[in-house]
This record gives structure tokens, C-alpha cells and sequence, in this order.
């Protein structure tokens, strides 16, 4: 069964620092949230392994406007 895009939003709350679930839209832009870093880049590219068994790029994550691009990865 593939992941929902809610799905999605809940692993990057529960495992990044400053993303919560309930202040998050498809339509967020996660590079424009409070304390995004490069750590935080590196850990989205092993979620996306690791939960949903995707490899994402860097070239694609730095061109993804939000979390529904990040999410047409799955």
C-alpha cells in the first residue's frame, strides 16, 4: 500500500526538530521552516529510504518547493 502524503508529514514531524504536525500543509515549503539546516536535508534523504524505500537526490531536494513535490517522490 503506498504512503499518503499525510503519512509523509507525520515521519517528518516526528523526526525533525521545528516541524510539527498541526502547523504543516501539503503547500509547506520545509526549507522556509524555523531551524531548517543541511542536517535537516541529509535526514529527510535517509527517511525517505529508510520509511518510504525512495532515494531523493540532493539536486531534487534543494528544487522541492513543498512537502506535495517531496512527496511525488514516493
Amino acid at each position: 500500500m503506498k504512503a499518503t502524503i499525510e503519512d509523509l508529514m507525520k515521519v517528518l514531524a516526528e523526526n525533525i526538530e521545528g516541524i510539527e504536525l498541526d502547523k504543516i500543509t501539503p503547500e509547506t515549503n520545509i526549507k522556509d521552516l524555523d531551524g531548517w539546516n543541511s542536517m535537516n536535508a541529509l535526514l529527510i534523504m535517509a527517511l525517505m529510504e529508510t520509511e518510504f524505500d525512495t532515494s531523493v537526490k540532493v539536486d531534487q531536494l534543494k528544487n522541492c518547493n513543498s512537502i506535495k513535490e517531496l512527496y511525488s517522490f514516493i
